[in-house]
């Protein structure tokens, strides 16, 4: 089975905050702040699927591709000294006190397999794999593998416990495995 799946999150937004020259924080010259925000994240999926039965064995493998890229805008400005009373806009104020602007863009790929298998729906075993690359690490450091490994058993479904009627389900697993972590900011060095 093949699936293949796109999503896109778009963000705008524009947020003003005005202080009232009379009292409170804006007191007592005034002061307006604005900050416009542009966002649009891409995300696609590509996902493919086997799930077999052999007598009392099943098995589920999956494989795909996921690659997510990110780009925003945003600036920000604030100035004080209001000049006329009912207009709230930044160039109604004498003095600017803060401007800045920022782009921030980045990209992540990554390549993932997992297997599964079980006997008798009551033993388990689960392997998996993925490759990472991220726009936020140096192309000498980019990529990353992972890796994880599971098993779990039934309890429940064994004789010594078909008699134990207030035990609907009772299983003891146990994994390990590894992920990575790209939060160190978009630009490297």
């Amino acid at each position: 089975k093949l699936s293949l799946t796109a999503g896109v999150d778009y963000t705008n937004r524009n947020d003003k905050t005005f202080g009232n020259p009379e009292i409170g924080d804006g007191a007592p010259a005034g002061r307006a702040s604005a900050t416009y925000y542009n966002g649009t994240g891409i995300n696609l999926q590509q996902i493919l699927s086997y799930k077999k039965q052999f007598g009392d064995h099943n098995i589920d493998i999956i494989g795909g591709h996921e690659s997510y890229s990110l780009l925003e805008n945003s600036l920000t400005g604030s100035r004080s000294q209001l000049i006329s009373a009912g207009n709230y806009d930044l160039v109604n104020f004498t003095t600017t006190t803060n401007l800045s602007s920022a782009t921030d863009q980045r990209a992540v790929e990554g390549f993932f397999t997992r297997f599964n298998y079980d006997f008798k729906d009551k033993y388990f075993i689960s392997l998996s794999g993925r490759r990472d690359g991220t726009s936020r690490f140096s192309p000498a450091t980019r990529w990353g593998n992972f890796y994880a490994v599971g098993a779990a058993w039934r309890l429940d479904q064994e004789s010594f416990f078909k008699d134990i009627s207030w035990i609907d389900n009772l299983k003891l697993r146990g994994s390990y495995g590894e992920t990575g972590n790209e939060s160190i900011g978009t630009y490297y060095g």
